[in-house]
C-alpha cells in the first residue's frame, strides 16, 4: 500500500519518509511564498512551494499551480498514464513468457 498516491504519480525520489511525496512530508504552512536565497540580496520571498522538492514533484507542483481545478486534471491525466504503461507493461511481460 501506498503512503500516498502522489509518491507513485509523481514519480517522487524522495526516500526520508516511507512512500509520501515532498508535498505530503512537507510540514510548512501553505504561503503564498517561501524564503530563498538569492546571491547579491540574501533571503527573500520568491520561492514557490515545491521549488526544492524533488524533480517529480517539482514538475506536479508547476503544472497544477494557479488551475482553477486545483490541478484534478492533471492528477487525472497522470493516473490514465500509469494505467496504461502499467498494463502495456504486464501485457508485455505475460506475452514473454508465452
Amino acid at each position: 500500500m501506498w503512503g500516498c498516491e502522489h509518491w507513485y504519480l509523481f514519480d517522487c525520489s524522495l526516500t526520508a519518509k516511507r512512500r509520501l511525496c515532498c508535498g505530503c512530508s512537507d510540514t510548512r504552512e501553505k504561503a503564498a511564498a517561501y524564503v530563498k536565497y538569492v546571491d547579491g540580496q540574501g533571503d527573500v520571498l520568491a520561492a514557490t512551494q515545491w521549488e526544492y522538492y524533488c524533480p517529480g514533484c517539482q514538475k506536479a507542483g508547476s503544472e497544477m499551480a494557479g488551475r482553477k481545478d486545483r490541478g484534478l486534471r492533471y492528477l487525472s491525466w497522470l493516473r490514465r498514464k500509469k494505467d496504461v504503461a502499467t498494463t502495456t507493461t504486464t501485457t508485455m511481460t505475460t506475452d514473454e513468457v508465452s
